[in-house]
């Protein structure tokens, strides 16, 4: 299985675990430090991505600094802009992103985007960019779905609530399966999806492979038949054509 976008949280334990059920994964890297926390601990299976998140926007980084942040790791992200989940101002948000958007560009690398609240936006934003594979992770808007899906050259990932939220679940029955990841987010994510103080990494792998056998009913495939999809999936969005 492939976990396509999840936080470790400087968890050596949540890696190990990944190695140990052979789900490859992409490890969001919020810092140099925690870039050099999961790089120790990473395996073949384990790639990594590094961006600013929008709720760190406000932390003081040169010019210089970032693009050697962005330059450590074959994906950017995750990068994006939100008005619900953090009181970092848009004003804020929106340069970091842009900049980071650009340097994605230059350096020829797929994105992993996090919109929440500023849909329309960050639509409008991305479509200047036709030619960045783009990952739209954890999208849980009912709004803008087909405008979303009417750029060819972004990605959907569906998260932990896709039985739960009906947002997420439209979604996951609209996007075409050659454009289709599953993400857990981490193990907070899955918590929190599920409304439960905490999710045991016993229970990691239980309740990924979960996601992927509903998503594979929805789209009437079989658990192998996805799982290869999806793997095919991942070698596309990284492929820098």
């Amino acid at each position: 299985m492939i976990d396509v976008h999840c936080h470790a949280e400087h968890n050596a334990a949540f890696i190990r675990l990944q190695h140990a059920h052979h789900i490859h994964s992409i490890l969001n890297c919020d810092s140099p430090e925690e870039f050099a926390f999961n790089q120790q601990y990473a395996g073949d299976g384990q790639r990594l991505s590094c961006g600013i998140h929008p709720w760190h926007a406000d932390q003081s980084i040169t010019d210089e600094a970032l693009y050697q942040f962005l330059s450590s790791a074959p994906v950017i992200g995750e990068i994006g802009l939100d008005r619900v989940w953090t009181t970092v101002p848009l004003g804020v948000q929106r340069p970091v992103f842009l900049k980071q958007l650009s340097l994605a560009q230059s350096m020829h690398k797929p994105v992993i985007i996090h919109t929440k609240g500023c849909e329309a936006e960050v639509l409008k934003i991305i479509q200047q960019y036709p030619d960045l594979h783009i990952l739209v992770h954890w999208y849980s808007s009912p709004d803008y779905q087909e405008a979303y899906l009417a750029l060819p050259n972004v990605y959907f990932s569906i998260g932990p609530d896709f039985d739960t939220d009906p947002a997420v679940m439209a979604l996951a029955l609209k996007v075409p399966v050659d454009r289709l990841f599953v993400e857990s987010d981490g193990i907070a994510s899955i918590a929190w999806a599920r409304h439960q103080e905490t999710v045991s990494l016993n229970d990691y792998e239980t309740l990924l492979r979960e996601s992927y056998r509903q998503l594979a009913v929805s789209h009437g495939m079989t658990m192998t038949s996805i799982e290869t999809q999806i793997g095919m999936n991942l070698t596309e969005f990284l492929n820098r054509d």
